[in-house]
């Protein structure tokens, strides 16, 4: 398996909305398939949520959350690991004691993600 075009596209596309917060939202969710998956760590144990109304409800809730003015999201890498697409990112703000890293995998299908699994790989203040 190689990292298409298309796959950088659709993950650049998503990255830049996270980014872009409340005014990407809507970019962000029209990244995903209608019966996408969408697994993601941020209120403590991963939470998996599948159909877009679903996704669609976790990224209005993650969009409302208050964010840094600096808050900086970077993709550091985009690879493939076992078969399936894999983004590595770094996420800084001056308001964190240090970077939080992560590892996102992936599965596109026809310029829509149809799987997302978001992983914290070093959360700030932790080495790395």
């Amino acid at each position: 398996m190689t990292v298409t075009e298309q796959d950088k596209q659709v993950i650049q596309g998503m990255y830049a909305a996270m980014q872009a917060g409340e005014s990407g939202k809507e970019n962000l969710i029209g990244l995903f398939a209608a019966d996408a998956t969408f697994v993601e760590p941020f209120n403590g144990p991963p939470q998996t949520h599948r159909g877009i109304d679903a996704i669609r409800a976790r990224v209005n809730e993650m969009v409302r959350q208050p964010r840094p003015p600096d808050f900086l999201l970077k993709v550091d890498q985009v690879t493939t690991e076992n078969g399936a697409l894999v983004a590595y990112w770094t996420c800084t703000s001056d308001a964190m004691p240090g970077p939080m890293k992560g590892r996102d995998e992936l599965k596109i299908s026809d310029g829509r993600i149809s799987f997302l699994k978001i992983e914290v790989t070093t959360m700030p203040g932790q080495p790395s």
